[in-house]
Order: C-alpha cells, then structure tokens, then sequence
C-alpha cells in the first residue's frame, strides 16, 4: 500500500508516521495520568478494534464505488506503523506489571520467543489467508483477533489478582509506588 502511488511518497508516510506517534505521546500522557490502567488498557484495544473495522468500511466503499484506493492506503500504512508500535508498547508494559521480578526473568524470553515466531510464521499464513478472502476481510479477522486479546488480558488480569495478594510486590512498578498521586489508582488491578 506504501508503493501504490510511488516510491517516492515512502518517505512522506514515515514523516507522517513519525508526526502522528509524537502526537499520540502527548494525547496518551494525559490519559495514562488519569486513567486507571485497567481501564486504559481495554480501551485502547478497543480503540484499535475501532478504527480497524473503520478502514473495513473505508476500503469496501473504495472498491464498491470504483474509486482510487491510494489515500486510504497512505492512511492506513501511517495508522498501522503507529499501531504496531504503541501496541507492543503496551502490552510489554503489563506483563511488567502483572509478573515479580523472578517471574519476569523465566517468562519473558519464552514470550519473546512466541512472538518472533509469529512474526516470521504471521506473514506466511497471511500470504496463504488473503489469496483466499481478500486483504480487506483479513481486517475483520484482525479485529476478531485482537478482541481476543482483551479476553486474555482480562483474564490474566484476573489470574494475577488471585495469584498474589499484592499484585504489585516485587514487580518493576513497586519501586513507584510513592511517586504515584494520591488517590490514583496504581496497578492493573
């Protein structure tokens, strides 16, 4: 989609990236101040699953009405570069918070490793998927998928909770307990 108008836009689409995370830091500081982050976190999956189903539609009505997919597909090669960087963000933050320290040193490799084995098996499933459905109904599995991923999240939310009495002892954010404002609620929980 980035080389669909030529190869001389590619370095537009990364000033546009680079333009559109900046402003997403500074919209996303505010809310993770004052916003539980188990209430962030949902919602921005939610966000996501949103905007998604957006550049469903977006591509369906380019093709039903015969018109140039060019602009949306800049649109969406900028939204997915900021959405693959935010949400890897994201999720790495929670497991650092919902895992101890010793935790974290057994798991997160083995996570590590799942996800860049999914990241080199990931493109060739798609390759074989997309032949079959078209590129546009891969976004309406990608929403589905990443519904599923807010079902995970709450449930290890919830495992974690139960695991630990105090799901914030010996985890990476402990040591900020004190710097968290009164009355803010601090962990995922």
């Amino acid at each position: 989609m980035a080389i669909a108008g030529g190869t001389q836009n590619i370095p537009w689409l990364f000033t546009g990236t680079f333009f559109l995370m900046s402003s997403r830091r500074w919209c996303s500081a505010g809310s993770h101040r004052d916003y539980p982050r188990k209430q962030f976190l949902p919602w921005v999956y939610y966000f996501f699953i949103a905007n998604i189903l957006i550049f469903f539609a977006a591509f369906r009505l380019a093709e039903l009405n015969d018109v140039s997919q060019i602009w949306i597909g800049r649109g969406f090669f900028v939204w997915l570069s900021v959405f693959n960087l935010f949400v890897v963000s994201v999720f790495w933050s929670f497991m650092a918070d919902i895992w101890s320290k010793e935790q974290s040193r057994r798991l997160f490799g083995v996570i590590s490793a799942g996800g860049s084995t999914g990241a080199l098996i990931g493109p060739l499933i798609t390759g074989a998927v997309v032949v079959q459905i078209g590129f546009e109904y891969l976004l309406l599995l990608s929403a589905v998928l990443l519904t599923g991923a807010v079902l995970c999240v709450s449930r290890l939310r919830v495992w974690a909770v139960q695991q630990t009495p105090d799901p914030t002892a010996g985890s990476v954010d402990s040591d900020q307990q004190s710097a968290v404002r009164p009355g803010r609620e601090s962990a995922w929980y």
